[in-house]
């Protein structure tokens, strides 16, 4: 009998230790998404300011971010539209407020270790509509810094691809969504998780 009760005890000890494990697991995989996220959106902040251009035969009218929610994957790029690569002038920031973003057409790879990088496994981007993290605010697609300032440009899932300069998050969550790790950019361009 008290070998039952000690093998039982030891099953029963065993299972809290995996389960909190998973969560632990959980947990430091979704705060070291998020730091690298969010040194992401700043380095773009950075580039936008020393209007560095990395790809000579692409005119860098900006430098951002792009979050494609559906394959969990996030991208810094530079920013140039076809009227930047066509005429070989940036838009003014008028102009580039006015127009929408179309990431097939305006985004070019920065570099290939910042292109298309998936969250770490068993977590996901996700989507403020599905998420417990902010009701109500918008989901970031792409934050765009339109140098020399740099002005902060912010596309949401929900405003079919227009600029806007509201405060946006990024939600990375586990598979399940139990737990989501919100990052927030201002319409400032800072940047916090």
């Amino acid at each position: 009998m008290e070998i039952l009760v000690v093998i039982a005890i030891s099953v029963v000890l065993s299972t809290i230790a995996i389960v909190y494990s998973n969560q632990g697991r959980n947990q430091v995989a979704l705060s070291v998404d998020a730091a690298k996220v969010s040194q992401l959106i700043l380095q773009a902040k950075q580039l936008a300011i020393a209007t560095y251009n990395s790809n000579p035969g692409t005119p860098a009218c900006g430098y951002g971010m792009y979050f494609n929610i559906p394959s969990s994957t996030y991208s810094l790029f530079i920013y140039s539209p076809p009227s930047a690569r066509s005429g070989g002038f940036c838009p003014s920031l008028a102009s580039a407020t006015a127009s929408t973003f179309d990431p097939a057409n305006d985004v070019f790879e920065y570099s290939q270790q910042s292109w298309q990088v998936p969250v770490a496994e068993g977590l996901v981007l996700q989507d403020q509509t599905a998420g417990s993290g902010n009701p109500g605010s918008p989901s970031a697609v792409a934050v765009i810094f339109f140098p020399p300032n740099p002005q902060t440009l912010i596309t949401n899932v929900d405003d079919d691809g227009a600029f806007s300069t509201t405060t946006a998050y990024v939600d990375i969550a586990t598979a399940d969504g139990s737990v989501v790790r919100n990052i927030t950019i201002t319409s400032a361009g800072q940047v916090s998780f």
